[in-house]
């Protein structure tokens, strides 16, 4: 459901259409069961949604205070999502975003996401890319009884329209967008959203 924009080196970059998402400002344990429950029939219409991949966690760092937000991606044929019963749980219209993604495998943690998020600015800065520093979204794809071959990455929210380096960005045949304004303004929008402002399917290609 993506598509491939020009990237880098050790990381990808990504579009990825307007879509909803439910979310809840909450630890991730509690987090994940409030957004369970909701999907599971605690809504206005008792309706059971299918559980979604990626589960995505949205920090903010440097910002004190600030509450990290979880969200499940409400696949489009379930889309409106129903109104909650929750108090906290919300149903979100994402606009379309473009983002920078670095893969790694194994068990997640808070401190490997940091490690990676640091990993994949140093690259950004080393190839000129512009991106949100305030903003790292985690990325999960499996559920807790997946012991091997897990994937897991880290976004960042593109700003930039500029050329890509790297092996990746070659012979690519993408087309950049023509517009760097249009890209910031629907990132902005898009930190307004994240900050609260059956089958598993998932949110890929």
């Amino acid at each position: 459901m993506f598509r491939e924009l020009p990237a880098g080196d050790g990381y990808e970059a990504r579009r990825y259409p307007a879509t909803e998402w439910s979310s809840v400002g909450a630890g991730r344990r509690s987090g994940f069961m409030s957004l369970f429950r909701y999907i599971s029939g605690a809504n206005a219409e008792d309706r059971r949604i299918p559980m979604t991949t990626p589960v995505l966690t949205t920090s903010y760092p440097g910002i004190e205070g600030a509450e990290d937000r979880m969200s499940f991606w409400i696949e489009g044929k379930d889309q409106p999502g129903p109104a909650p019963s929750e108090e906290g749980v919300t149903v979100e219209e994402w606009p379309e975003m473009d983002v920078f993604v670095v893969s790694y495998s194994g068990w997640s943690s808070g401190e490997r996401e940091e490690r990676y998020a640091d990993r994949l600015k140093g690259m950004l800065e080393r190839d000129g890319r512009d991106y949100n520093d305030s903003v790292v979204i985690a990325a999960s794809y499996d559920s807790p009884m997946t012991f091997f071959g897990r994937h897991n990455e880290v976004w960042l929210l593109k700003l930039d329209d500029g050329p890509a380096t790297g092996a990746a960005a070659a012979g690519s045949g993408e087309l950049l967008s023509t517009s760097a304004v249009e890209g910031e303004l629907t990132n902005t929008t898009l930190l307004d959203e994240l900050s609260g402002g059956a089958p598993n399917s998932t949110l890929s290609e």
